[in-house]
């Protein structure tokens, strides 16, 4: 089984273990697949290795869920900063 196309995808989850996106296709489960992710907290894309584990139909795209195989220490922090930064906005605007 090979890579899937390239492709934008419409970010819509993001968790310490995986992502939910939208997809204009569908993708079968098991499939891996590697994300370039942009987060507040960093310069450069954070690039992960994930495994389809779910692709659902949503209106005329697909929901397409994804837990990360390889996750590095200093992704982890990232990600936990790039979420705190995300609560001090909503904090501050409400």
């Amino acid at each position: 089984m090979g890579w899937p196309e390239p492709g934008l995808w419409q970010g819509k989850d993001l968790s310490l273990s995986g992502i939910l996106f939208q997809s204009e296709n569908p993708m079968e489960l098991g499939t891996k697949i590697q994300l370039e992710v942009p987060l507040s907290s960093r310069d450069k894309l954070l690039v992960m290795v994930g495994r389809v584990t779910r692709s659902q139909p949503s209106g005329s795209s697909y929901n397409v869920g994804a837990t990360f195989l390889h996750f590095g220490d200093q992704d982890r922090v990232d990600i936990t900063r790039h979420f705190s930064n995300l609560l001090q906005t909503t904090s501050s605007i409400h």
